[in-house]
């Protein structure tokens, strides 16, 4: 299992950009390892699809996201909430890419991400480069 970044989601949806075919090789190789998300993610995702696709377009997406046999939706709970925000207050890390990285970490997943740099600031959490 791999919780993949909002970054990614949102190259492997729009061709136009130079990330596009990365975006798409990891995700058609990690498929078979299983794919995680959580609302963080999903919210990022449709607010930068929104704002370049259109709100419609953006929830089809976000949609077939969610409904893939691929990728396995967790919900965030309290105690991990709590871990995310000192991890942010007590690191340079925004509040997203903390409790994003609180979760991989709880999974004992890596996260898949074209943010290495944010992401390598949280001790103990593997990073998987997309490039």
């Amino acid at each position: 299992m791999i919780l993949v970044d909002s970054n990614v989601w949102i190259f492997l949806n729009i061709q136009a950009t130079p990330e596009h075919q990365a975006a798409k090789g990891k995700i058609e190789e990690l498929r078979t390892e299983g794919i995680a998300t959580n609302i963080i993610i999903v919210s990022e995702v449709f607010h930068q699809l929104s704002r370049m696709l259109g709100k419609a377009e953006s929830l089809a997406r976000v949609q077939r996201i969610l409904d893939s046999a691929d990728v396995s939706y967790f919900p965030l709970e309290d105690r991990l909430a709590r871990s995310a925000i000192h991890l942010a207050a007590t690191k340079p890390v925004r509040i997203n890419d903390a409790i994003i990285a609180q979760q991989a970490m709880v999974l004992k997943i890596p996260v898949l991400t074209d943010n290495v740099k944010d992401f390598r600031k949280v001790n103990g959490l593997k990073v998987i480069p997309l490039r």
